[in-house]
């Protein structure tokens, strides 16, 4: 009955009101690309794996995560989602747990500023489901496979000065737990999402400075002075990058408010609106309410 209670909670989490709007968040939601590397294995003489490279891929973020999840190996246990405020870091954890807990896996998905990270990890837990409305103890148990979702790297801030450090020594116990869970099979694998500042911050603490952890979110359109500046064109998957994200958002919100989609959100000085999702989702809240853009609009 636990399990139950919870699985339905985490199936609910994208289900709720746009600002106290009649449009749910799921209603719209479209899953957003992200850049990772991809680990090439370079053959040598005689067919043998010789060496191996890192190359940039784009990928479907949540796809990706539940691809991980289902096929990742062992020793790939940790996925950290990058990206500036705005960008629905949270909101995509949030659709990959309820995806997972449909699916009826062990999923959990933890708020960072509920934990004391003070405590070891295990110890935290611990005291984190003491006051969980759901469980009556921490119901992890090492033996089974376990997808702990952490949320918010940022609210490492919100506890007290030296965040750098703190972020850093929270990813390496993390790391330790994980290694020492996995050891024989892959039971335990972690996602977790930050700022680029608090990401970035934390990537000594990472294998390959965290090539093959870190997923950097990308804006529903990508420019083209972001492509050249990341190298996107020589990306694997790389024909993802020439879709505009804003096409598949407004389609979905037009269809909710049964409205036409305005014609100026393409617009270049309403970039920095329509390319985010957060501020790209305020601005449609405005013009639903009878915001009127002109190009002399501050």
């Amino acid at each position: 009955e636990e399990w139950y209670k919870y699985r339905v909670h985490l199936m609910k989490l994208i289900d709720y009101p746009l600002f106290d709007n009649d449009i749910h968040l799921s209603n719209v939601y479209i899953q957003l690309r992200g850049m990772t590397y991809q680990k090439i294995k370079e053959k040598g003489e005689f067919g043998f794996v010789s060496s191996y490279n890192w190359k940039k891929q784009i990928c479907i973020v949540d796809t990706y995560l539940l691809d991980w999840v289902k096929n990742g190996e062992k020793d790939n246990a940790l996925k950290i989602i990058s990206g500036g405020p705005g960008y629905g870091k949270s909101t995509i954890l949030k659709n990959v747990a309820s995806i997972l807990a449909r699916e009826g896996k062990n999923v959990f998905f933890i708020p960072l500023h509920l934990l004391n990270l003070n405590e070891d990890i295990d110890g935290a837990l611990n005291r984190y489901f003491e006051d969980d409305q759901f469980f009556r103890s921490n119901p992890i148990v090492n033996t089974h496979k376990n997808i702990l979702i952490f949320d918010g790297l940022d609210e490492l801030v919100m506890q007290g000065n030296a965040w750098a450090e703190k972020a850093k020594s929270f990813l390496a116990r993390l790391r330790q737990k994980i290694e020492l869970v996995n050891k024989f099979s892959r039971n335990l694998m972690v996602i977790a999402s930050g700022r680029e500042i608090i990401v970035d911050q934390c990537r000594s603490e990472l294998d390959d400075n965290g090539k093959q952890d870190i997923i950097q979110l990308l804006p529903y359109y990508i420019s083209e002075e972001l492509s050249h500046k990341e190298d996107l064109k020589n990306t694997i998957n790389s024909d993802l990058r020439s879709t505009d994200q804003r096409n598949e958002w407004w389609h979905k919100f037009s269809s909710q408010t049964r409205k036409e989609i305005p014609y100026y959100i393409y617009d270049k000085k309403l970039e920095d609106l329509t390319t985010l999702p957060l501020l790209n989702c305020l601005l449609a809240i405005a013009i639903q309410s009878g915001f009127e853009y002109t190009r002399t609009t501050d």
